[in-house]
């Protein structure tokens, strides 16, 4: 399907080309160190260890969004390693994302119809994760997302919601000292401006 025709998410970079990520008990660890940047607030539950969530990526794992891992993350140039034990994880990276063909025949692994126990990577990837930790559809159950499918950064927000909504974080800037500040004056100014214009253009193309 073509980047255009695809649905857009926002989501937070937490893993990037070359690191190992993994999720214990709700906690993030990179590299084998807790992230203490990223972590979940307003969690009510943590899912146990071995406890098989469905449609959890890739599905032959006993992983959960609470467990998750470890997994390293490629990035371009690296050789990786395939058996039938990790082959299940980087599938869609292979066929998906760099439009090989794989088949496994006779517990051989075969990609282009050559039988391979590496395979080159030709893109970076990296792991995304939804803010919403608890309801947030994201790596954890697409895999790795490549460089290519990146299409822009959040500058600005226009609405927040959590269990509640957080009106001190509507209509802010992201990461900026000015978070707190308000710009719905702003906003309004800016869409009054542009319904000003298009009644204009409509008016003159009525003439």
């Amino acid at each position: 399907m073509p980047l255009d025709k695809k649905d857009y998410y926002l989501k937070r970079c937490i893993g990037l080309p070359g690191d190992i990520l993994s999720i214990k008990n709700g906690l993030i660890y990179i590299n084998g160190i807790l992230d203490n940047k990223v972590q979940k607030i307003f969690k009510k539950y943590i899912l146990p260890k071995n406890l098989k969530e469905y449609n959890i990526y890739p599905e032959n794992k006993l992983w959960n969004r609470d467990n998750y891992g470890p997994i390293y993350i490629p990035k371009k140039g690296d050789y990786l390693n395939i058996n039938l034990e990790n082959i299940s994880f980087y599938k869609d990276l292979i066929t998906k994302s760099e439009n090989s063909s794989l088949k496994i025949k006779k517990k051989k692994i075969f990609i282009n119809n050559k039988v391979q126990s590496k395979y080159l990577v030709n893109k970076n990837y990296y792991l995304m994760l939804g803010d919403n930790i608890n309801n947030s559809l994201d790596s954890r159950y697409w895999g790795l997302i490549p460089y290519d499918h990146i299409v822009g950064k959040p500058l600005f927000i226009l609405f927040s919601k959590n269990e509640f909504v957080r009106w001190n974080r509507c209509f802010t800037i992201i990461n900026s000292k000015t978070e707190n500040k308000y710009y719905i004056y702003h906003i309004m100014i800016i869409i009054i401006i542009y319904e000003i214009n298009y009644l204009c253009k409509r008016r003159r193309i009525y003439r």
